[in-house]
């Protein structure tokens, strides 16, 4: 006992201290801030006792470090001998840093597993991980590598890497596509050993929270039960189409060649190993998928197959570090433009576009709402789309790494005009879920024709909301067209559902004499659009086909001049219910701009039968009627109708138990 409070007295006095040897014998050490902990020899710390590093100087150690339980804090663990070292037991390091020309290892076998929870640092010599380093991933952060001067550091040997996937509060109790790889090389690079694996050595038994489940059309050929889809696919560049994975055994997560090995895959992931192909469908769970093989270091070239003006080609991260996609090399014919999947769109994930092909340093995100940003992640495949016919080229670098994974969209600076709409869905509980999106920019150095400027929509397996321009649906549009202006944008709106859904329409930078307005075309409504500020439309699609026409909206300017009063009283006659769905069985209807006079309503359930009349008396102009509705209403969609002379209005509302 006296050993360990000298010990810790040493470690916690001011400034650096030295040892030349330590071992905490299940005490806890605290290096401070601003200090520092030197140890000329090994280095044990024991099962029941840890290092709480948050040393600004230099922590680390020359001989061999026994680490048993963890070494965490916001400082490094650095292996600086002069002969090479080496680390033993199964601990965690929060930051670990090789400086040593001689080299590390980590020790082989079981009873050994060096784990890096943020990151490893290679500054000179080489850390050999012998299967038992591992770069751990969690619900807040995944480990890096931070950059390589390959010419006097680099790892050899095998390496885990590990890609949580988790329950987020969007994904809470749903399964979602994922657009993956894993930033390695080497012989063992089959799925089944790796995505598809728990890593706990035993085929008889499952490790929850590790792996995942791999389903085909048979249930054969390594699938792990049969499905009615695919759940592993990959991009088929010549057919331009994902294409299901029928042979797992044969798939390859990762090639045994010198560079650029690791293999994009679009896969579905219900949970770990625990979650069947039941239904119905169990929650997803959280899990780590774990690969093993050798990490990529140094220059990594992709080319692509040759492509044709408008194609679109797949490539995965190859760092196990996030990379800033604006400082990477790309062939002439591929725009600083890119397209990733989002898990957390929609109910099963959606494409984002992140574009700056302006150069300008400022990417658009589309759909707006999403946490997509420049920077690829650790384990995260991309697309991109040529601008021309020929072979394409993506090379990165190790100084294209980032040090810095950023959560929040990027705004822009600019003083481009901009048209952002962004959909969303709309639950029972009026809770909203971000669907999809599309930017309009606009700015003289652009053409109205489209262009390589221009995002190729990319299409969502649910919702899609674009802009129809020249036979072409873009997620973004670069338009010459800027100031007070006259004209109109038509919206593509398709594979909808019967649901509630909310339009955000946001505007950035127009001129305040602009006038702008949201056609309805089903409502055969206008709803003026806030300049430099955003407006919220709620509608409904439902069995009626006008409500889900694809051509239902549309953007109309009209310059300095507002839709005059006879135009506004006639295009913005509209029925709206609210709330909707219904809640205690009272109906609210806003009548906007209609007749005054007797409306008669009907009330008509799904299979087409009268449940309820009545007669409405409405003033003219705008105002809310509540209607209580008979008891006894099944839950599920009804329909509305009013007539009056002529005049018909319809709209959908959702009963709830």
């Amino acid at each position: 006992m006296k050993h360990k409070i000298i010990l810790l007295a040493l470690a916690a006095a001011a400034g650096s201290a030295e040892a030349q040897t330590l071992n905490n014998n299940g005490a806890s050490i605290h290096v401070k801030t601003g200090g520092g902990l030197y140890v000329r020899g090994s280095l044990t710390n024991s099962a029941t006792g840890y290092i709480q590093n948050n040393g600004t100087g230099v922590t680390g150690a020359t001989g061999t470090v026994i680490n048993n339980n963890r070494i965490v804090g916001t400082g490094n663990l650095v292996l600086n001998g002069s002969t090479a070292q080496v680390m033993s037991g199964v601990g965690i390091v929060t930051n670990l840093t090789l400086n040593n020309s001689a080299g590390a290892s980590v020790t082989s076998g079981t009873g050994n597993q060096v784990n890096v929870v943020t990151s490893l640092t290679l500054t000179n010599g080489t850390l050999t991980g012998n299967a038992n380093l591992v770069l751990k991933s969690n619900d807040t952060n995944t480990a890096r590598v931070a950059p390589i001067n390959t010419a006097v550091a680099n790892v050899s040997g095998d390496v885990v890497v590990e890609r949580f996937v988790g329950v987020t509060p969007q994904l809470a109790g749903r399964r979602a596509w994922r657009l993956m790889t894993a930033p390695l090389k080497g012989n063992n690079g089959q799925i089944s050993l790796n995505w598809q694996n728990d890593f706990d050595g035993n085929s008889g038994s499952i490790t929850p929270g590790v792996g995942t489940n791999i389903s085909n059309l048979t249930g054969n050929n390594g699938a792990d039960f049969a499905s009615p889809d695919y759940s592993l696919k990959y991009y088929d560049v010549a057919a331009q189409a994902m294409t299901g994975v029928a042979n797992i055994n044969n798939a390859r997560l990762f090639q045994n060649v010198a560079s650029a090995a690791n293999e994009p895959y679009f896969i579905f992931i219900r949970g770990d190993k625990t979650v069947l192909g039941t239904w119905p469908p169990a929650p997803q769970t959280t899990t780590t998928l774990k690969a093993l093989g050798q990490l990529q270091t140094g220059s990594q070239t992709f080319t692509s197959p040759a492509l044709t003006t408008g194609q679109f080609w797949v490539v995965g991260n190859p760092f196990a570090s996030p990379v800033n996609f604006d400082s990477v090399t790309r062939s002439a014919n591929l725009p600083r433009r890119f397209y990733a999947w989002d898990p957390n769109l929609n109910t099963i994930g959606g494409y984002v576009t992140v574009d700056d092909v302006g150069n300008t340093g400022t990417y658009t995100i589309t759909p707006s709402g999403s946490a997509q940003t420049q920077m690829i992640q650790s384990g995260q495949a991309i697309f991109l789309s040529a601008s021309s016919n020929g072979v394409a080229t993506l090379t990165f670098d190790e100084t294209d790494k980032s040090t810095t994974v950023v959560n929040n969209i990027f705004k822009t600076t600019s003083s481009d005009e901009k048209l952002i709409g962004t959909l969303y869905g709309v639950d029972a509980n009026n809770n909203v879920s971000l669907l999809d999106g599309f930017t309009q920019i606009g700015n003289a150095q652009f053409a109205d024709a489209v262009d390589n400027l221009d995002a190729i929509k990319f299409s969502n397996v649910n919702e899609n909301i674009g802009i129809a321009s020249n036979g072409n649906v873009l997620a973004i549009e670069r338009k010459n067209t800027i100031g007070v202006n006259t004209g109109s944008t038509q919206l593509q709106f398709s594979n909808t559902r019967l649901m509630n859904y909310r339009l955000r329409v946001e505007t950035e930078n127009y001129n305040a004499a602009q006038h702008l307005y949201l056609k309805d075309a089903y409502l055969n409504s206008y709803t003026p659009l806030a300049v430099n500020s955003n407006t919220d439309y709620d509608f409904t699609v439902t069995n009626d086909n006008g409500s889900w026409d694809p051509n239902r909206f549309s953007i109309l300017a009209t310059g300095s001049n507002p839709l005059s009063v006879d135009d506004a009283v006639k295009e913005e006659s509209s029925l709206v219910i609210y709330p909707n769905p219904v809640q205690n069985g009272q109906l609210n209807l806003s009548f906007r701009n209609m007749e005054a006079g007797g409306y008669q309503a009907t009330i008509i359930n799904a299979q087409g039968q009268v449940v309820q009349q009545l007669e409405i008396t409405h003033a003219n102009g705008k105002n809310v009627h509540s209607v209580k509705l008979n008891s006894g209403l099944a839950s599920g969609i009804y329909q509305l109708h009013l007539v009056k002379d002529g005049l018909s209005y319809q709209q959908a509302f959702i009963v709830q138990p």
